[in-house]
């Protein structure tokens, strides 16, 4: 084995980080290394297949579910088998993910690196759900590999992994390390790399180095917070008490905890963060439609108040008010929440029919005829509208007058001098 590549064995066993190695010609990646026996093999909708290795290397030829417990990640155990000259480095990177036979499928914690030498040897990572709806696997339980596809889900790992690479670099000056303690974050200093130094787990190598990494329920959860369905502050609290056993004031702390790292890393891949937490008018809103979709109208109704309260600009709100007041039978409460829709920048014909048919439940004949008429100015083809507007004033007391008649002009009488 040559200095360089001793060197490198030596920096990784001792703990530091190979960002600088990854590009080693002894440095494998685990999404380019599975066996073709490892992978799927039907289709997976919304997974692909790995890509096929090639020449010498670790070869990956099998995976199972390994004992687990508390709040530490899901493990799995590899079958890894050398190919040519060793030992080598295998890199955890974000490309795959490892299906159980139910169907679900783990994805591996980034920064994981493992020393591979001899024909075959096992090894342990650490995996995340993607999933909320996943229960903790059975040991032992065989695993095929998919290839990820959803690139949401690959960013945020990939970002995870760049920043535990440079945090011990870029964010050291806002950590403290007094003799053989272990290492803090300076509080007093309040801004965005001092806020992310305070999300991550320091730590030393053996030979005293800083090291970072996210804490794995924080990482979860933000793994989970992708999840297309919707997974919101509510449903992590939920998740904590079913897969961890937590109470729920322990699991609300922990969760209120997590909702900086979460939003943060959300933020950081270029996504919405705003529907996690009940700190902001999206998270609500949201709500809101799986309370309508359940069809709990006044759970709806507290949600998408709660959103115009938070954002009073959003129309999409105030509107969501008046169709959740009105399927909850408070139709003077719809009326004026639709009142106030119409009067926002944007604001289409349906806001001006449905005050229209909040006022009509009201008896009130005339304001729905107003708003009717206000509809079809919006939207002249509107049959609904103009068959509702026959029924609420069919004498036309409504009607805009006609306009004036013009005026005749005169004939122009010929001056004489």
């Amino acid at each position: 084995m040559s200095i360089t590549v001793l060197g490198l064995w030596i920096a990784l066993l001792q703990g530091a980080p190979p960002a600088a190695s990854e590009h080693h010609p002894q440095v494998d990646r685990l999404s380019a290394r599975i066996a073709a026996e490892l992978v799927e093999p039907e289709a997976v909708p919304g997974y692909g297949a790995p890509a096929r290795p090639s020449g010498d290397g670790v070869m990956i030829t099998g995976a199972r579910t390994a004992p687990s417990a508390g709040t530490d990640a899901l493990r799995i155990t590899l079958t890894a088998n050398l190919v040519g000259a060793g030992p080598r480095l295998l890199l955890v990177d974000a490309g795959v993910g490892f299906r159980d036979p139910l169907g679900k499928v783990w994805v591996p914690v980034p920064g994981q690196h493992l020393v591979i030498q001899g024909a075959e040897s096992s090894h342990v990572i650490r995996v995340l759900p993607v999933t909320p709806k996943q229960a903790r696997p059975v040991p032992n339980m065989p695993l095929r590999v998919v290839a990820l596809k959803d690139q949401a889900l690959i960013a945020l790992l990939r970002e995870v992994r760049r920043i535990e690479q440079s945090a011990p670099t870029d964010l050291a000056r806002y950590v403290k390390v007094e003799g053989d303690g272990p290492p803090t974050v300076d509080t007093a200093v309040v801004n965005r790399d001092a806020m992310l130094a305070s999300w991550l787990v320091w730590s030393r190598t053996a030979g005293g180095a800083l090291r970072a990494t996210f804490p794995v329920r924080g990482l979860t959860l933000a793994v989970l917070a992708l999840d297309p369905h919707g997974f919101s502050e509510g449903d992590a609290v939920e998740w904590l008490r079913e897969h961890e056993g937590l109470r729920v004031q322990g699991a609300t702390e922990a969760v209120t905890r997590a909702v900086p790292l979460i939003e943060g890393l959300l933020e950081r891949v270029g996504l919405n963060p705003k529907g996690f937490s009940s700190a902001h008018a999206d998270y609500h809103f949201n709500e809101g439609l799986r309370a309508m979709a359940r069809g709990d109208a006044a759970a709806a109704l507290t949600r998408f108040e709660a959103a115009a309260r938070l954002d009073p600009k959003d129309r999409e709100a105030r509107y969501a008010v008046g169709v959740a007041a009105y399927r909850a039978g408070k139709f003077q409460d719809a009326a004026d929440a639709f009142l106030v829709a119409t009067g926002m920048q944007g604001a289409t014909a349906d806001a001006h029919y449905n005050r229209a048919a909040a006022l009509y439940r009201l008896d009130d004949r005339l304001g729905a005829a107003r708003s009717l008429r206000r509809t079809l100015t919006l939207a002249p083809n509107d049959e609904d509208a103009a068959a509702w507007l026959k029924l609420a004033d069919p004498e036309g007391r409504t009607a805009p007058p006609p306009p004036p008649p013009p005026k005749k002009r005169g004939k122009r009488r010929r001056r004489t001098p």
